[in-house]
């Protein structure tokens, strides 16, 4: 029995180690290994959005511009995981819908498909500014929309680490 849950925490020690999280009900692998972001195999559900989610986060840091200490976070969900084509106007409508319950919205700007998919974003205010970007990709036949949420001041380095987490995520 000693043997056996030796070689049990063994695993764990190096699967955390790796830093790599498989879901096989998303047929999704994600390695993390060379990167800051932390994440929480917990999966989450967004009523609003009527889908799942994971949660990434970066380590936290301070916000110059709106003076308080943030955390910048990634979520992905698996509603349009595998739908071949995804409504993108319905899509727009739900992500505003989904943002004006919790926030003023003061921007949103809409763009067409680039490398890193779709983008809808959002500027919000309720006591601080944030950023919201919805990115909507197709990596190896899987739709995947991954939400940022960042400040104005840690935008360029979360973006730096959206673009890593999307080059991490392969299809198991």
């Amino acid at each position: 029995m000693k043997s056996l849950s030796f070689f049990i925490l063994t695993l764990l020690f190096l699967s955390c180690s790796k830093r790599v999280y498989i879901n096989k009900e998303w047929n999704t692998k994600i390695d993390l290994s060379n990167s800051k972001i932390i994440f929480d195999s917990k999966i989450r559900n967004n009523k609003t959005l009527n889908s799942d989610f994971l949660l990434f986060k970066l380590p936290k840091t301070h916000c110059r511009v709106e003076d308080i200490d943030f955390q910048p976070e990634f979520k992905i969900y698996n509603k349009f995981l595998k739908e071949k084509k995804p409504d993108h106007e319905q899509l727009a409508n739900v992500l505003h819908t989904y943002l004006n319950q919790h926030f003023e919205i003061l921007n949103y700007m809409r763009t067409d498909k680039d490398d890193y998919g779709y983008l809808f974003g959002f500027v919000v205010e309720n006591k601080n500014r944030y950023l919201y970007h919805y990115r909507l990709i197709n990596l190896n036949g899987y739709n995947y929309l991954i939400e940022m949420k960042y400040t104005f001041n840690t935008s360029l380095k979360t973006q730096k680490h959206f673009k890593k987490l999307v080059k991490s995520i392969k299809a198991i």
